[in-house]
């Protein structure tokens, strides 16, 4: 399942992909500026036992969640121009950084997903995904253009 593809904006049956799927790898993008990292938000990316990997963020509509295969792409990761260079050093970037050991994902990484659900909005929209597990919930949400990540403890 290594090469998954699905929409960018996934239904309720579709993200069913993700049930019966041990979580191995937690990854969030922080905004970093020079040594200053703002850990307040920023995308998901999940890896997934049998090579499912997926990035989760608000979409572009400001309502619905974006799913994406693949890990995340650092644009910047690559050796820079000196203008990009000076852009970063100035304005900052996104970089990605492994949480997996990292409370409260600590609490999911190597568990199984036994249930997957979607959350909808007023409307219907799938705007974000809980999945469960025996002991706890990752739950990601976009709401409102604010995209939000919590682990919730079911027992």
């Amino acid at each position: 399942m290594a090469d998954a593809t699905y929409p960018s904006s996934m239904t309720r049956d579709e993200l069913k992909v993700f049930e019966g799927r041990t979580i191995l790898r937690i990854r969030r993008a922080f905004f970093e500026v020079g040594e200053t990292t703002n850990r307040s938000n920023g995308l998901l990316e999940v890896t997934f036992d049998g090579g499912l990997c997926t990035v989760f963020d608000g979409a572009s509509d400001r309502q619905s969640l974006r799913v994406e295969p693949g890990e995340w792409v650092d644009p910047f990761a690559d050796s820079l121009s000196p203008e990009n260079g000076d852009f970063v050093a100035t304005s900052g970037k996104w970089s990605a950084f492994d949480v997996s050991g990292d409370a409260p994902f600590d609490r999911i990484v190597g568990a199984l997903v036994v249930r997957v659900g979607a959350v909808l909005d007023d409307f219907g929209v799938v705007s974000g995904v809980l999945l469960e597990t025996d002991d706890a919930a990752l739950l990601v949400e976009n709401r409102f253009d604010d995209f939000f990540v919590s682990v919730i403890d079911l027992v």
